[in-house]
């Protein structure tokens, strides 16, 4: 019976070299405002606590996100979502 020799089953051609990717890099800023006349998040319950931590809370939120760091820049989309907050 004959076995076959590993070099059988490759080309001779050389080391495999995979082809550059195209890397982008993506830079988004969301705004999380808990105070002021209009806040971005803010609390649904709080826990039964007397801590200050805020350990606990659920939050709801409607934060926008900018293509810049200010606040003022432009508004790509705004961002919803109920989460939790712990502080450790």
């Amino acid at each position: 019976m004959a076995v076959a020799r590993y070099q059988d089953y490759y080309s001779h051609g050389g080391p495999y070299v995979p082809p550059l990717q195209k890397v982008t890099y993506l830079h988004f800023f969301l705004h999380d405002t808990i105070s002021g006349n209009n806040p971005s998040a803010v609390p649904i319950v709080s826990p039964n606590t007397t801590t200050s931590t805020g350990f606990g809370c659920v939050i709801a939120f409607d934060d926008p996100l900018t293509v810049g760091p200010d606040i003022t820049s432009e508004v790509i989309k705004n961002v919803y979502a109920n989460g939790f907050w712990a502080n450790t």
